[in-house]
């Protein structure tokens, strides 16, 4: 579930179920949230619920500006 979470890819319920084999999708978001992941959800105009984990944007840490500028 987190792998699939973690890949990037935004499921809807039913289709985190039939990827995961699981039948509980939902309760696994929640208790996701609950332990500090940031799950994002949309509701669609057809009612169902897209899901996806939100960017991290700790990215631009990777390069700050003082670790890499010229400081001359």
């Amino acid at each position: 579930m987190k792998a699939l979470l973690l890949s990037g890819k935004k499921v809807t319920a039913k289709e985190g179920n039939s990827i995961t084999k699981s039948n509980d999708f939902r309760k696994v978001i929640s208790d996701l949230r609950k332990q500090g992941w940031n799950i994002v959800d949309l509701r669609l105009p057809d009612n169902r619920k897209l899901y996806w984990l939100a960017s991290n944007d700790r990215q631009g840490e990777l390069f700050p500006a003082e670790a890499g500028g010229n400081e001359e």
